[in-house]
């Protein structure tokens, strides 16, 4: 391909641009003269650059005659005018005015309204009377033109709202549809957005402020900035995120919640506060997942530009290290042949007693079993040849009327219950309280406000054993580490590593992986309606059960204390 002449560049966008550097001889204040030439087209560049070069020389390098640049875009815009007539379209139909305006291009927009600004701007003709616009009239008809053009380019489709708005109406849409905890998080997270990017209208939210404010300034943000007041202006009543009303304690009195510095000056003072710490890779990652949810229902409704969402999709490239790890074969001694469970100590409190145990021997999630009802610790049934078979299970599920909310449609199945379970007397246990009247199979157990299950015995277990807020939990208090650090990178033992531990364990023990992948609730399994077992759903359940039997630990589980009443 031939070169360009010097007179022409081209930007990285591919627009051509006439650019000369003015002799020294002429003494000018210019010594380069750079002007776009408003086109993509080479061929079209070139001769309108070659005119400009000959139009420069003639006028010893003054800019084109102003004269005959405003005859030529009088002219021009006389044709679009007449263009009008001969289409029969008017100025004051105003949607097929627009149409037309959005199909013309930007010369022949700024020749028209050249044009427009001066035909006859003093003369009106009482028989065929015709509008009398100013410049400013027509150019902000056709500023409105673009601007609606560009918007619907971009798939928005609304008037703009502030993103904070925009917020409150997503908690609402969303509520009912997802977890609690789940659009509480997401919410969260899109306040982080507003946060570092402003609250500005969802229409002028674009690839650059994401990335630039928030993508790439995110892990600045210290951690503890809610507790801290060093990082707060002042405080305020707290408006629930999902009822949009003011929160009250327990004595009436609103709630405060912080009104935070500008984000500059909280990144600022972290930088400057010795012990600060911030967020891992893997937290940021869950954030950007969760924010994007936001992004993508403003964009979905039209009120956002579309692809945002998959740009949070690209920032948010999960960790591939963990942040928790599992107990080892000592530890787990060390917790379940403690004088606590050898004694029967926690049976005053039987969630603390009950929920580690289950937790290890079938890998739930803490409220998976938490949630259960009486009902859902259950026996079932099947024929098989002239005998009836009869295997005791958990019933997760999912059910709305009772709280309870699992975390995907895989965590819905039918669990067997271990043996080791059954001997230390969970039956009995469950028996009991059905004699007492109660419903639920651990009473104790509340969802907190976002819906989540599990959070004293969480608590207990890995922060708080004796309820002294000594940050000791009850692993802890065992004999357990809570950290370890494997090839430099300190890893947590909580709660959860229990149902890591099971994982773990499964593998060592070369158990069917596809099956407990089902058992974890990693992997979606048969679909059984626990009150109608056909054969082929029992041999399945019979199957699962022989499997989660073979696994044991170095645990002596005769030492812990059976159930009684």
């Amino acid at each position: 391909m031939a070169k360009n002449p010097s007179y022409v560049t081209r930007t990285k966008h591919g627009i051509y641009y006439f650019q000369i550097a003015v002799p020294r001889h002429l003494n000018s204040k210019k010594t380069i003269i750079r002007k776009s030439l408003r086109t993509r087209c080479r061929r079209d560049a070139l001769a309108q650059a070659r005119q400009w070069w000959i139009n420069m020389t003639k006028n010893n390098f003054e800019w084109e005659d102003q004269a005959q640049l405003d005859d030529n875009l009088y002219r021009q815009g006389k044709g679009v005018a007449q263009r009008m007539t001969d289409w029969g379209i008017s100025e004051a139909d105003e949607f097929e005015f627009r149409d037309f305006i959005e199909n013309l291009s930007d010369l022949e927009l700024r020749a028209y309204a050249f044009y427009d600004d001066n035909r006859h701007p003093n003369k009106t003709n009482d028989n065929n009377p015709k509008p009398n616009h100013t410049n400013d009239d027509i150019t902000q008809k056709i500023t409105n033109s673009l601007d609606a053009l560009y918007r619907q380019s971009r798939g928005i489709k609304h008037s703009s709202k502030k993103l904070s708005v925009l917020l409150k109406q997503y908690a609402q849409s969303q509520k009912g549809k997802v977890a609690p905890k789940t659009l509480s998080g997401r919410v969260t997270a899109a306040e982080r957005l507003i946060m570092f990017a402003g609250d500005i209208e969802a229409d002028q939210l674009n690839s650059e402020i994401i990335t630039e404010k928030y993508i790439n300034r995110r892990d600045l943000l210290p951690n503890g900035i809610h507790q801290k007041s060093i990082y707060h202006e002042c405080k305020k009543p707290k408006i629930n995120r999902l009822t949009g009303e003011i929160e009250l304690n327990a004595q009436g009195k609103p709630v405060l919640e912080p009104v935070y510095k500008p984000t500059e000056k909280i990144i600022e003072i972290g930088k400057s506060t010795e012990g600060t710490t911030y967020n891992g890779a893997k937290r940021v990652y869950t954030e950007f997942t969760e924010c994007s949810h936001f992004i993508g229902w403003c964009s979905q409704n039209g009120y956002a530009e579309i692809g945002l969402k998959e740009l949070l999709g690209g920032a948010r490239k999960k960790p591939t290290e963990k942040n928790t790890t599992i107990y080892s074969e000592t530890e787990l001694q060390l917790i379940f042949e403690s004088e606590s469970y050898q004694q029967g100590l926690l049976m005053k409190n039987p969630h603390f007693h009950w929920l580690p145990l289950i937790s290890l021997y079938h890998g739930n999630r803490l409220g998976e079993i938490t949630m259960l009802y009486l009902d859902n610790l259950c026996q079932v049934e099947w024929t098989e040849g002239e005998s009836t078979k009869k295997i005791w299970v958990f019933d997760i599920e999912n059910n709305a009327n009772r709280k309870q909310q699992v975390k995907n449609s895989r965590s819905v199945r039918l669990l067997p219950v271990h043996q080791v379970l059954i001997d230390l007397g969970l039956i009995e246990y469950r028996n009991h309280l059905m004699s007492t009247g109660e419903e639920r199979l651990f009473p104790a157990e509340k969802p907190n406000k976002n819906g989540n299950w599990g959070d004293k015995t969480s608590r207990w277990f890995n922060n708080d054993h004796n309820n002294n807020k000594s940050g000791i939990g009850f692993a802890e208090s065992c004999g357990c580490k809570k950290f370890e650090t494997l090839k430099g990178t300190s890893l947590k033992k909580v709660f959860h590593s229990l149902r890591s531990n099971f994982i773990t364990r499964s593998r060592r023990l070369r158990l069917d992986e596809e099956l407990c992948r089902e058992l974890t609730g990693h992997t979606l399994g048969k679909r059984m309606d626990v009150h109608n077992i056909s054969y082929d759903e029992g041999s399945e359940i019979h199957t699962r059960h022989k499997e989660i039997n073979k696994l044991h630990y170095d645990i002596d589980v005769t030492k812990i204390q059976k159930f009684s009443t």
